[in-house]
């Protein structure tokens, strides 16, 4: 059996919001957790066929850096 991968994972300071974004802008749609509220440290999205890799917005604390 071959490596499947499942996410993309995306560090980011406001998850919820930028997984609402990006899954109005593809068409995707939030994968929802019953627990959910807008402090998530993580949230996904996923396409609505299931036939690509999903993406995981995870909080960090750290500020964007060069690299």
């Amino acid at each position: 059996m071959g490596l499947v991968i499942s996410n993309l994972s995306i560090d980011c300071v406001a998850p919820r919001e930028l997984a609402s974004w990006w899954a109005e802008a593809l068409g995707w749609h939030i994968v929802d957790d019953p627990d959910a509220d807008a402090d998530d440290d993580e949230v996904g999205i996923v396409p609505s066929d299931g036939r690509e890799a999903g993406l995981l917005f995870l909080r960090v604390p750290e500020a964007k850096s060069v690299k």
